[in-house]
Protein backbone atom coordinates (compact mmCIF):
# COMPACT_ATOMS: atom_id res chain seq x y z
CA UNK A 1 0.00 0.00 0.00
CA UNK A 2 2.84 2.37 0.82
CA UNK A 3 4.64 1.62 -2.46
CA UNK A 4 1.50 1.97 -4.62
CA UNK A 5 0.36 5.13 -2.84
CA UNK A 6 3.78 6.76 -3.03
CA UNK A 7 4.22 5.80 -6.71
CA UNK A 8 0.77 7.14 -7.62
CA UNK A 9 1.39 10.43 -5.83
CA UNK A 10 4.82 10.96 -7.43
CA UNK A 11 3.62 10.13 -10.94
CA UNK A 12 0.47 12.21 -10.53
CA UNK A 13 2.44 15.21 -9.29
CA UNK A 14 4.95 14.93 -12.15
CA UNK A 15 2.15 14.64 -14.75
CA UNK A 16 0.28 17.58 -13.17
CA UNK A 17 3.22 19.97 -13.32
CA UNK A 18 4.41 18.54 -16.63
CA UNK A 19 7.87 17.34 -15.56
CA UNK A 20 7.90 13.93 -17.16
CA UNK A 21 5.65 12.15 -19.62
CA UNK A 22 4.00 9.00 -18.31
CA UNK A 23 5.55 5.75 -19.60
CA UNK A 24 6.01 2.29 -18.13
CA UNK A 25 9.80 2.59 -17.66
CA UNK A 26 9.46 5.75 -15.60
CA UNK A 27 6.62 4.16 -13.68
CA UNK A 28 8.73 1.07 -12.88
CA UNK A 29 11.67 3.22 -11.83
CA UNK A 30 9.44 5.29 -9.54
CA UNK A 31 7.97 2.11 -8.06
CA UNK A 32 11.50 0.74 -7.45
CA UNK A 33 12.54 3.95 -5.71
CA UNK A 34 9.37 3.81 -3.61
CA UNK A 35 10.22 0.21 -2.67
CA UNK A 36 13.74 1.20 -1.59
CA UNK A 37 12.33 4.13 0.38
CA UNK A 38 9.87 1.75 2.04
CA UNK A 39 12.70 -0.59 3.03
CA UNK A 40 14.72 2.29 4.48
CA UNK A 41 11.89 3.85 6.48
CA UNK A 42 10.30 0.54 7.43
CA UNK A 43 13.63 -0.98 8.46
CA UNK A 44 14.49 2.00 10.63
CA UNK A 45 11.03 1.95 12.22
CA UNK A 46 11.14 -1.80 12.84
CA UNK A 47 14.62 -1.51 14.36
CA UNK A 48 13.42 1.23 16.69
CA UNK A 49 10.33 -0.76 17.73
CA UNK A 50 12.39 -3.92 18.24
CA UNK A 51 14.98 -2.07 20.36
CA UNK A 52 12.24 -0.39 22.40
CA UNK A 53 10.49 -3.71 23.02
CA UNK A 54 13.77 -5.37 23.96
CA UNK A 55 14.44 -2.59 26.50
CA UNK A 56 10.98 -3.04 28.01
CA UNK A 57 11.47 -6.81 28.28
CA UNK A 58 14.91 -6.34 29.85
CA UNK A 59 13.50 -3.87 32.37
CA UNK A 60 10.62 -6.20 33.20
CA UNK A 61 13.05 -9.10 33.62
CA UNK A 62 15.30 -7.02 35.89
CA UNK A 63 12.34 -5.96 38.02
CA UNK A 64 11.19 -9.56 38.29
CA UNK A 65 14.68 -10.68 39.32
CA UNK A 66 14.92 -7.90 41.91
CA UNK A 67 11.55 -8.82 43.38
CA UNK A 68 12.59 -12.47 43.48
CA UNK A 69 15.89 -11.64 45.17
CA UNK A 70 14.15 -9.40 47.73
CA UNK A 71 11.60 -12.09 48.52
CA UNK A 72 14.37 -14.67 48.92
CA UNK A 73 16.37 -12.35 51.17
CA UNK A 74 13.29 -11.59 53.25
CA UNK A 75 12.57 -15.29 53.65
CA UNK A 76 16.17 -15.95 54.67
CA UNK A 77 16.18 -13.09 57.17
CA UNK A 78 13.05 -14.44 58.80
CA UNK A 79 14.95 -17.65 59.60
CA UNK A 80 17.24 -15.72 61.93
CA UNK A 81 14.73 -14.80 64.62
CA UNK A 82 13.66 -18.32 65.73
CA UNK A 83 17.26 -19.53 65.49
CA UNK A 84 18.59 -16.76 67.70
CA UNK A 85 15.65 -16.86 70.09
CA UNK A 86 15.79 -20.63 70.63
CA UNK A 87 19.50 -20.67 71.52
CA UNK A 88 19.31 -17.81 74.00
CA UNK A 89 16.11 -18.95 75.71
CA UNK A 90 17.92 -22.20 76.50
CA UNK A 91 20.66 -20.17 78.15
CA UNK A 92 18.11 -18.10 80.08
CA UNK A 93 16.29 -21.24 81.23
CA UNK A 94 19.50 -22.65 82.70
CA UNK A 95 20.33 -19.37 84.46
CA UNK A 96 16.87 -19.13 86.06
CA UNK A 97 17.49 -22.44 87.81
CA UNK A 98 21.06 -21.61 88.84
CA UNK A 99 21.02 -17.87 89.65
CA UNK A 100 17.78 -15.84 89.37
CA UNK A 101 19.60 -12.51 89.81
CA UNK A 102 22.03 -13.37 87.03
CA UNK A 103 19.10 -14.49 84.92
CA UNK A 104 17.46 -11.10 85.41
CA UNK A 105 20.61 -9.30 84.26
CA UNK A 106 20.90 -11.66 81.33
CA UNK A 107 17.29 -10.98 80.36
CA UNK A 108 17.86 -7.21 80.38
CA UNK A 109 20.92 -7.49 78.15
CA UNK A 110 19.23 -10.06 75.94
CA UNK A 111 16.23 -7.75 75.39
CA UNK A 112 18.58 -4.94 74.44
CA UNK A 113 20.48 -7.21 72.08
CA UNK A 114 17.32 -8.58 70.54
CA UNK A 115 15.96 -5.07 70.01
CA UNK A 116 19.18 -4.19 68.20
CA UNK A 117 18.83 -7.28 66.05
CA UNK A 118 15.26 -6.38 65.08
CA UNK A 119 16.38 -2.91 64.06
CA UNK A 120 19.32 -4.10 61.95
CA UNK A 121 17.27 -6.85 60.30
CA UNK A 122 15.15 -4.14 58.70
CA UNK A 123 18.21 -3.44 56.54
CA UNK A 124 20.14 -5.83 54.37
CA UNK A 125 23.47 -4.34 55.47
CA UNK A 126 24.92 -2.85 58.64
CA UNK A 127 28.23 -1.14 59.28
CA UNK A 128 31.09 -3.39 60.32
CA UNK A 129 31.51 -1.39 63.53
CA UNK A 130 27.90 -2.03 64.63
CA UNK A 131 28.16 -5.71 63.81
CA UNK A 132 31.35 -5.99 65.88
CA UNK A 133 29.67 -4.24 68.81
CA UNK A 134 26.84 -6.74 68.49
CA UNK A 135 29.35 -9.61 68.50
CA UNK A 136 31.05 -8.35 71.67
CA UNK A 137 27.72 -8.06 73.52
CA UNK A 138 26.65 -11.46 72.25
CA UNK A 139 29.85 -13.07 73.56
CA UNK A 140 29.42 -11.26 76.88
CA UNK A 141 26.00 -12.86 77.29
CA UNK A 142 27.37 -16.24 76.29
CA UNK A 143 30.14 -16.06 78.88
CA UNK A 144 27.62 -15.40 81.61
CA UNK A 145 26.50 -18.95 80.98
CA UNK A 146 29.98 -20.36 80.32
CA UNK A 147 32.47 -18.23 82.29
CA UNK A 148 35.84 -17.81 80.54
CA UNK A 149 34.98 -20.59 78.10
CA UNK A 150 34.99 -18.30 75.06
CA UNK A 151 37.50 -15.60 74.20
CA UNK A 152 36.75 -13.09 71.45
CA UNK A 153 39.67 -11.19 69.90
CA UNK A 154 39.04 -8.46 67.34
CA UNK A 155 42.26 -7.65 65.53
CA UNK A 156 41.64 -4.88 63.01
CA UNK A 157 44.16 -2.35 61.80
CA UNK A 158 42.89 1.21 61.43
CA UNK A 159 41.27 1.81 58.06
CA UNK A 160 40.04 4.98 56.37
CA UNK A 161 37.27 2.98 54.67
CA UNK A 162 34.37 1.54 56.60
CA UNK A 163 32.82 -1.70 55.39
CA UNK A 164 29.23 -2.84 55.17
CA UNK A 165 28.40 -6.43 56.06
CA UNK A 166 25.29 -8.59 55.88
CA UNK A 167 23.15 -7.91 58.95
CA UNK A 168 23.43 -10.72 61.50
CA UNK A 169 26.50 -12.23 59.81
CA UNK A 170 28.65 -12.36 62.94
CA UNK A 171 25.74 -13.67 64.97
CA UNK A 172 25.47 -16.67 62.67
CA UNK A 173 29.24 -17.16 62.61
CA UNK A 174 29.48 -17.13 66.41
CA UNK A 175 26.47 -19.40 66.83
CA UNK A 176 28.13 -21.88 64.48
CA UNK A 177 31.28 -21.88 66.64
CA UNK A 178 29.29 -22.45 69.83
CA UNK A 179 27.10 -25.14 68.27
CA UNK A 180 29.92 -27.32 66.97
CA UNK A 181 32.57 -26.94 69.69
CA UNK A 182 32.84 -27.81 73.34
CA UNK A 183 34.43 -25.12 75.47
CA UNK A 184 35.74 -25.19 79.03
CA UNK A 185 37.30 -22.67 81.35
CA UNK A 186 40.64 -24.45 81.16
CA UNK A 187 40.29 -25.18 77.42
CA UNK A 188 38.61 -22.09 76.00
CA UNK A 189 37.56 -21.55 72.41
CA UNK A 190 39.51 -18.57 71.09
CA UNK A 191 37.73 -16.71 68.29
CA UNK A 192 39.84 -14.33 66.20
CA UNK A 193 38.32 -11.73 63.87
CA UNK A 194 40.58 -10.25 61.20
CA UNK A 195 40.17 -8.15 58.07
CA UNK A 196 41.68 -9.29 54.77
CA UNK A 197 40.91 -7.19 51.69
CA UNK A 198 37.09 -7.10 51.48
CA UNK A 199 36.55 -10.21 53.59
CA UNK A 200 36.04 -10.54 57.32
CA UNK A 201 37.84 -13.63 58.64
CA UNK A 202 36.47 -15.42 61.70
CA UNK A 203 38.67 -18.28 62.90
CA UNK A 204 38.74 -20.49 65.97
CA UNK A 205 40.49 -23.52 67.41
CA UNK A 206 38.48 -26.71 66.97
CA UNK A 207 37.21 -28.74 69.91
CA UNK A 208 34.45 -30.66 68.20
CA UNK A 209 31.51 -31.91 70.19
CA UNK A 210 31.36 -35.68 70.32
CA UNK A 211 27.65 -35.72 69.47
CA UNK A 212 28.22 -33.78 66.25
CA UNK A 213 27.17 -36.37 63.68
CA UNK A 214 27.51 -34.13 60.65
CA UNK A 215 30.84 -32.28 60.89
CA UNK A 216 30.77 -31.24 57.23
CA UNK A 217 27.24 -29.82 57.30
CA UNK A 218 26.69 -26.07 57.05
CA UNK A 219 23.34 -26.41 58.84
CA UNK A 220 20.82 -23.58 58.80
CA UNK A 221 23.08 -20.79 60.10
CA UNK A 222 25.93 -20.82 57.60
CA UNK A 223 23.66 -22.03 54.81
CA UNK A 224 21.50 -18.96 55.44
CA UNK A 225 24.56 -16.70 55.36
CA UNK A 226 25.87 -18.33 52.19
CA UNK A 227 22.59 -17.75 50.33
CA UNK A 228 22.29 -14.12 51.43
CA UNK A 229 25.89 -13.28 50.46
CA UNK A 230 25.36 -14.89 47.06
CA UNK A 231 22.18 -12.89 46.47
CA UNK A 232 23.47 -9.53 47.68
CA UNK A 233 27.17 -9.57 46.73
CA UNK A 234 27.39 -12.23 44.06
CA UNK A 235 30.06 -13.81 46.30
CA UNK A 236 29.88 -16.81 48.56
CA UNK A 237 31.36 -17.35 51.98
CA UNK A 238 34.60 -19.33 52.14
CA UNK A 239 35.24 -22.10 54.66
CA UNK A 240 38.65 -23.53 55.45
CA UNK A 241 39.29 -26.09 58.13
CA UNK A 242 41.74 -28.71 59.27
CA UNK A 243 41.98 -30.85 62.36
CA UNK A 244 42.95 -27.88 64.55
CA UNK A 245 41.29 -24.75 63.17
CA UNK A 246 38.11 -23.58 61.47
CA UNK A 247 38.02 -20.38 59.41
CA UNK A 248 35.06 -18.56 57.88
CA UNK A 249 35.47 -15.69 55.39
CA UNK A 250 32.49 -13.35 54.91
CA UNK A 251 32.41 -10.92 51.96
CA UNK A 252 31.81 -7.24 52.57
CA UNK A 253 31.52 -4.08 50.51
CA UNK A 254 33.06 -0.66 50.98
CA UNK A 255 30.97 2.05 52.55
CA UNK A 256 32.10 5.49 51.45
CA UNK A 257 30.85 7.27 54.54
CA UNK A 258 33.31 9.06 56.76
CA UNK A 259 33.12 6.84 59.86
CA UNK A 260 36.26 4.96 60.80
CA UNK A 261 36.41 1.88 62.96
CA UNK A 262 39.44 1.98 65.22
CA UNK A 263 41.56 -1.08 65.80
CA UNK A 264 40.62 -2.89 68.96
CA UNK A 265 41.25 -6.15 70.69
CA UNK A 266 38.37 -7.32 72.88
CA UNK A 267 38.66 -10.24 75.26
CA UNK A 268 35.53 -11.37 77.04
Amino acid sequence: MFILTNTGLVLGLEWFIGLNPLDYRHGLLTMLLSFLLHLLIGGALMSFLFFNEAQKQHLAHSQTQNLLAKSQISALQQQLDPHFLFNNLNVLSALIQQDPDEADDFLDEFCSLYRHMLETNKSQFVSLGKELEFAVTYMTLLNKRFPNAYVLKINLTQNSTTFLIISGALQLALENVVKHNQAHQHQPIVININLQDDYLIISNNRQDKYQNKHPNSLHIGLHNLKERCQLLFGKSINIEKDSNTFSLSIPMQANHKDDIFLATECTR
